[in-house]
């Protein structure tokens, strides 16, 4: 178990150490978006870390990265409206050169955070989550991390009753993005685990439909905050995809809990499997120790 999430988790650490160095570097049109996504599944395994070894702190954990975690979102939340603005409606040069330069401004401002960015750090996370897998005792954590997933899961399904548009949609695409990446972590636990694959296709479908959604709610609210950098025209345009958009997601969800009841049986199942194959080899290991005891008590008494 502990080799499989080590390995896992230098994986991360590697990527983000070169996605890093491209910001300033390398700067190429999915730097940014694949910056963003290390540090998601980063923080997706913190809080798997700290529901099984609680001593971990998920919080302390992204502080280690400052503010790179927020910027690294705006800029991206910033080159997707670009592009989807250019795909929504018609843009007027001076609107389109405004779209332009703020994206170009945070950029800059992302870059300038890194060169001053100590990365030390992010140096001893990397060191104290490695002790933190190394402390992970098998039989706990599986208890540990059954609980931490039902109790996302019904953090799930309790929000899909809720009311609140847009607030629910918030939540729910953080949620389930966790959900996801931490369903990842029940294979690196548990190998011989087969999560069906219509289920984790269909929970990567939300995760798009509640993705555009959030981009479109971006767009919608940067334009109010800055009424005056864009026609009405435009605004309305935008207000009017939103609306659409929001509607559309909502409908879609309707299929959610079903798919999470399933999910949930075959978490339930993986782990009442894993838990007698560590009952096993637990006895296993007893009925060796004794076995040895007994026999080197034997050889003592011939002796």
């Amino acid at each position: 178990m502990q080799r499989q999430l080590l390995e896992y988790y230098r994986g991360l650490c590697k990527d983000f150490h070169r996605l890093f160095l491209e910001v300033n570097q390398a700067y190429g049109r999915d730097t940014v978006h694949d910056l963003r996504v290390n540090l998601k599944k980063q923080m997706a395994f913190y809080r798997f870390l700290e529901a099984v070894e609680p001593p971990f702190s998920a919080k302390e954990a992204k502080a280690s990265f400052g503010e790179l975690y927020d910027l690294a979102g705006k800029v991206r939340d910033l080159q997707v409206e670009r592009s989807l603005l250019r795909k929504t409606v018609r843009l007027d040069s001076l609107f389109a050169s405004w779209l332009k330069q703020r994206e170009a401004a945070y950029k800059t401002l992302l870059q300038e955070y890194e060169k001053e960015l100590t990365l030390a750090p992010v140096r001893r996370l990397e060191r104290t989550v490695e002790s933190a897998i190394q402390a992970i005792h098998p039989g706990i954590a599986l208890d540990c991390f059954e609980r931490f997933l039902k109790t996302l899961l019904e953090k799930i399904r309790e929000t899909l009753k809720g009311t609140g548009a847009v607030e629910r949609l918030h939540y729910l695409r953080k949620r389930i993005k966790d959900l996801y990446f931490n369903l990842h972590m029940l294979e690196l636990l548990i190998p011989e685990t087969s999560l069906p694959k219509k289920n984790i296709k269909a929970l990567d479908k939300f995760q798009t439909l509640l993705g555009n959604w959030h981009d479109l709610d971006f767009i919608r609210e940067l334009l109010r905050e800055e009424p005056h950098a864009c026609s009405s025209k435009i605004r309305h345009k935008v207000d009017k995809e939103h609306a659409k958009a929001t509607e559309k997601t909502v409908s879609e969800l309707g299929g959610l809990g079903a798919i999470l009841d399933e999910l949930e049986q075959v978490l339930e199942d993986a782990l009442h499997a894993a838990r007698l194959a560590h009952l096993i080899e637990g006895g296993e290991q007893r009925l060796a120790v004794n076995s040895s005891f007994h026999q080197k008590n034997m050889e003592e008494g011939i002796k």
